[in-house]
């Protein structure tokens, strides 16, 4: 469109003129203007009529005109009617086992008429085996108190208290240099 009665953008009556006729080369752009009186570089008329943007631009005004409607944006997904299909899946690994493979896990749910990939099934499984590990590790944490795992001694430590008591002279000994130590020691 042009922007004013007297001013002309050179672009904007390209692009309405491509609209028009598509097929039109940009010798035939050219020529067309300097027969309006308007001066139209070949770089100019190259870039509207070759510059991807401009035609998917193009593309869509056609495509509006000739539906007499504008769409806008893709249309949504369909979803499947008994949810998605990750739970799908998990419904399948819950039916055949924790221990199916990915590949009967498809030919299952293909069965059903729901397409999936091998490793889309391999990636809800996995994400299955971690969520049952971190239940796992939360009973086993609250199983244990804070005070039986305070209390526990490596090793290490063991042999190394044996090495200290043997050294100062035994057990009892070793033990009145650790409370010294302690009355030493700021908390």
């Amino acid at each position: 469109m042009a922007k004013a009665a007297g001013k002309s953008n050179k672009s904007a009556l390209i692009r309405d003129y491509l609209a028009a006729k598509p097929q039109a080369s940009v010798g035939d752009i050219i020529s067309k203007f300097q027969e309006r009186g308007i001066k139209v570089s070949a770089a100019l008329a190259a870039k509207i009529k070759y510059n991807p943007a401009e035609k998917r631009m193009r593309q869509r005004k056609a495509r509006s005109a000739i539906n007499g409607q504008r769409r806008r944006g893709r249309p949504p997904k369909r979803r499947l009617e008994r949810g998605g299909k990750a739970d799908a899946i998990r419904q399948a690994f819950a039916s055949l086992g924790r221990k199916t493979r990915p590949s009967e896990v498809v030919t299952h749910l293909g069965s059903r008429g729901i397409t999936v990939s091998r490793s889309q099934v391999a990636s809800v499984r996995n994400a299955l085996r971690k969520r049952r590990a971190r239940k796992a590790a939360g009973r086993k944490g609250a199983a244990r108190s804070p005070a039986a795992i305070n209390d526990s001694v490596s090793l290490k430590g063991l042999i190394g208290a044996k090495k200290l008591a043997e050294k100062l002279g035994g057990i009892d000994v070793a033990q009145q240099a650790m409370s010294a130590l302690s009355k030493l020691k700021p908390d």
